[in-house]
């Protein structure tokens, strides 16, 4: 069940934003050699307690294979209260979560969570 929700996860919200990013990037004119070589930042906010999270960290890890794509794994504090403190969680990153939060429409704050520059 948990697998199921994972891919739905994916499906229904990472997935949607990945899409955006990778076609903004296609399709942006090249119009000097500098542009040409501008990448993608894609950051993934994450957390090792999270179940939704390893699906996302392995997409992430098949993106990095496109050469345009520079991937940020971020990780969040937020779920040390579970008994366990992640030695890869950073408070500023927690932080930076919440404010791409107040940002977006989405009222919660979700993991993963995926952010995208082109």
């Amino acid at each position: 069940m948990k697998l199921e929700t994972s891919k739905k996860l994916l499906r229904n919200r990472i997935a949607p934003v990945l899409v955006i990013a990778l076609i903004a990037g296609l399709l942006r004119p090249a119009q000097t050699q500098a542009a040409e070589r501008c990448p993608i930042i894609v950051e993934l906010l994450t957390s090792q307690g999270c179940s939704s999270c390893l699906p996302a960290d392995e997409l992430l890890d098949k993106l990095l294979q496109i050469d345009s794509i520079v991937g940020l794994s971020s990780h969040v504090d937020y779920l040390d209260y579970i008994g366990w403190k992640y030695p890869f969680a950073l408070p500023e990153n927690t932080s930076r979560q919440r404010a791409i939060r107040g940002l977006s429409i989405i009222s919660t704050s979700i993991r993963p969570k995926w952010s995208a520059i082109v």
